[in-house]
């Protein structure tokens, strides 16, 4: 009995497999038909002609579009009377460097140097957010400024034995230079351990 029913399964399948050859092959026959058609309009030379003509308008057209716009955008980009000129960004200072003050005098602080200021014949050096703890610096004289009070340097007090360098100099409208502390002093005759200390080195440019 499964045997009967496998072999009419098969027969089933082969007659589908049959109808759907014959569908496939009438629908090769009718796409034949229609391309000997397309063909055979094509076939005369008016009608080639025409085809050709066709593309060329097209062609043409699309050429004299996009001049027309690429002219358009041309004026649009040219013709501005007024335009002003793009401004050259001015270089920023630099400011680069460290103080470190340790005293009971000074102070226990750190001031790491990153706005510079020009101050009638010098410059101001400080932190951005801290206006605190300053280094007052001028072609002449260096002086720091803390909430205690302000201390003129000088290598006869404070910085003894070459410990105070420094220079300044004026370059393309702002002011140049660097200092260097090394100082070391006590006031009041106190015990050593207890001298105040001034060390560090900043170095700046185009300060305005």
């Amino acid at each position: 009995m499964a045997y009967r029913d496998d072999h009419e399964a098969a027969l089933r399948r082969a007659e589908a497999a049959e109808r759907e050859q014959a569908r496939l092959a009438d629908r090769n026959v009718e796409l034949e038909r229609k391309l000997d058609a397309a063909q055979q309009w094509l076939g005369t030379p008016r009608r080639r002609m025409l085809a050709l003509f066709g593309v060329v308008v097209l062609c043409a057209g699309t050429a004299v579009g996009g001049a027309a716009i690429g002219r358009a955008l041309g004026t649009a980009n040219t013709t501005c009377p007024t335009c002003p000129p793009i401004p050259v960004a001015a270089k920023l200072p630099a400011v680069v460097g460290v103080i470190v003050a340790d005293g009971p005098t000074v102070g226990h602080w750190t001031l790491t140097a990153t706005k510079c200021v020009r101050r009638s014949d010098g410059v101001e050096l400080t932190a951005v957010g801290s206006e605190n703890y300053a280094v007052w610096m001028s072609s002449h004289s260096v002086e720091v400024e803390v909430p205690a009070g302000d201390f003129a340097l000088d290598e006869t007090k404070y910085c003894r034995g070459h410990g105070l360098n420094f220079g300044l100099s004026e370059k393309d409208g702002g002011y140049e230079g660097h200092v260097t502390l090394d100082c070391r002093w006590n006031d009041n005759k106190r015990p050593r351990q207890d001298d105040n200390r001034l060390q560090g080195r900043i170095d700046f440019t185009r300060c305005r």
